[in-house]
């Protein structure tokens, strides 16, 4: 019998928990089985979470059936925004932890509405949408600190999937307040 369902944020992923010992792990896309894991307990949770450590999902499996989501512990990996567009809005998690200066402007200027009044100016079907800039003179640009700031790579964080979020800038370390966001991989 299935003990637990769970769905990845995205809507891909499946992960049935059965009473035998067993995770199945789903592909809802192609509705197909990814994998099948034989445990050494039987298990009674699961959730898939993203750390901030990590460029990829996690899949936690606890043989403890725990009722509720620790929401505080959750929102310590990363803070949450929303873009108002007049298309839809757009909801990010950003991560601090990695990207400080980034999701601290991005958070700061999302509160003062400072995108409201501009249009994804850049748009490339099957590839990426571009906020910002609509002059292409960089005078309407700003950061919250009132100057540029570095850029942060990290190994583990890729533009290997869709509706990933990276500044966009004219250079090394001349990051302000422009982003665009990948629509594929």
């Amino acid at each position: 019998p299935i003990v637990r369902l769970c769905i990845n944020y995205l809507g891909t992923l499946l992960c049935s928990l059965c009473g035998y010992q067993t995770l199945k792990i789903f592909d809802i896309l192609v509705l197909d089985m990814i994998t099948m894991v034989k445990l050494d307990f039987i298990p009674l949770c699961s959730s898939f979470v993203y750390s901030s450590h990590q460029s990829l999902v996690t899949l936690v499996i606890s043989d403890k059936l725990l009722t509720a989501i620790d929401e505080q512990a959750l929102s310590s990996l990363f803070q949450s925004t929303i873009f108002h567009t007049t298309y839809s809005d757009i909801h990010l998690r950003l991560f601090l932890e990695f990207v400080p200066k980034t999701s601290k402007n991005l958070i700061q200027h999302s509160k003062q509405s400072y995108y409201n009044k501009y249009i994804f100016h850049r748009v490339i079907k099957q590839f990426m949408i571009q906020r910002h800039d609509p002059l292409r003179n960089e005078t309407c640009i700003q950061s919250i600190r009132g100057k540029r700031f570095p850029d942060k790579f990290y190994p583990q964080l890729k533009h290997n999937s869709s509706h990933t979020l990276s500044m966009a800038n004219a250079g090394s370390n001349t990051n302000k307040s422009q982003f665009f966001i990948t629509i594929v991989p």
